[in-house]
């Protein structure tokens, strides 16, 4: 996993694999954008106004965590 974060339009992008994202979805009212690869796996985050943030929710957690029984 990668961070990067860009001050000048206050971004922060993470990078959750090596695999190229193919597909983006983007979640207006979380102000998120979502990197799918060809299998429709998680593979990035891109989170606008990172600095004005006190907490986030993400809807999908489950798709990028395994849950164990």
């Amino acid at each position: 996993m990668r961070l990067k974060y860009s001050p000048d339009v206050d971004i922060i992008v993470i990078e959750l694999s090596d695999k190229t994202p193919i597909e983006g979805e983007y979640l207006e009212d979380k102000g998120v954008i979502v990197d799918y690869d060809e299998n429709n796996e998680i593979v990035g985050l891109g989170i606008f106004d990172w600095s004005k943030r006190k907490t986030l929710e993400l809807p999908f957690v489950g798709k990028l965590l395994p849950v164990s029984a």
